[in-house]
């Protein structure tokens, strides 16, 4: 019996040329939707952060309130040794940049308490606070803000300080 070195070779050649032919293209697997989920304004969770002529400040609470009349919103930010930090500000207040006004006499104010003896507040015209967003029926809000804190009239303070990179978020 006489054997065709060939017919191997051929055999598997035309196996695989069947194998391929038959195979059905599949279609590109689609990624599953990778756009985040946004959270509710009520989920966001309140944050403050500022430095205080360079250092971090971080404050060990942070709570906001509204005035009885509903017109004005304040916030409070105590640290722990670097003093605390408060805001008041119209309860509507837009997106947008403002310059800060009196701190005695508002409507957007800023103060940074060192103690009872050292106050110091953002005066009329300088700094910002800038409104990143405002969700007025959530009431949540986030802001940036940066500003000199200078002695308040009150204060017996002479120094000033550099508030800068200022952020919060707040529900309200």
């Amino acid at each position: 019996m006489k054997k065709n070195r060939w017919r191997m070779p051929v055999t598997v050649l035309a196996c695989t040329l069947m194998l391929f032919s038959s195979c059905k293209k599949e279609d590109p697997v689609v990624p599953e939707d990778k756009t985040p989920v946004t959270p509710t304004p009520s989920e966001i969770p309140n944050s403050f952060f500022a430095e205080v002529d360079g250092d971090d400040f971080y404050p060990v609470t942070l709570s906001a309130t509204k005035s009885p009349d509903k017109t004005k919103l304040g916030i409070s930010a105590p640290g722990s040794t670097m003093g605390s930090f408060g805001f008041i500000m119209p309860i509507d207040i837009g997106v947008g940049t403002y310059t800060f006004d009196d701190p005695m006499l508002g409507p957007k104010t800023a103060t940074f308490l060192l103690d009872q003896q050292n106050q110091y507040g953002a005066q009329a015209g300088t700094g910002t606070l800038k409104v990143i967003f405002h969700d007025k029926v959530e009431d949540v809000i986030r802001c940036s803000f940066e500003y000199t804190a200078t002695p308040l009239p009150t204060s017996s303070a002479t120094d000033f300080h550099n508030i800068t990179n200022g952020t919060f978020t707040i529900n309200y």
